[in-house]
């Protein structure tokens, strides 16, 4: 399952709830959560750049190719992503193809009422 939208729009929450619903685990995996490895230092110039520097594109191709690794591992899966370019979303379509995907988008108010699953 792939969840995508925008930052705060409710994938996480979302997340959780599906995992709690299903009868057979699955691994829920973010960006957020395999950014907990990123280095604390965000300087605007210099080797830590995220935005417009090396770190931020290394780290999303990095995660894309994760989710296919834990797929092909045998893994069930629920991922929250923000798909930010046209060019991610060509690069998870390839590299997801061998894979069976449920993809879907949330969006900011979507849950009911605001309401936590």
């Amino acid at each position: 399952m792939l969840l995508h939208g925008a930052s705060s729009a409710g994938k996480s929450t979302l997340s959780k709830a599906i995992q709690r619903a299903l009868d057979e685990p699955f691994l829920h995996l973010s960006s957020d959560n395999v950014g907990l490895g990123l280095p604390q230092r965000r300087d605007a110039e210099g080797p830590f750049k995220w935005w417009g520097g090396r770190v931020r594109p290394r780290f999303f191709d990095g995660f894309q190719r994760s989710i296919a690794a834990f797929a092909a591992a045998g893994n069930d899966l629920i991922v929250d992503h923000v798909i930010e370019f046209r060019s991610w979303r060509e690069d998870l379509s390839r590299l997801l193809r061998p894979f069976d995907v449920l993809a879907e988008a949330v969006r900011v108010g979507s849950l009911t009422g605001g309401a936590t699953p």
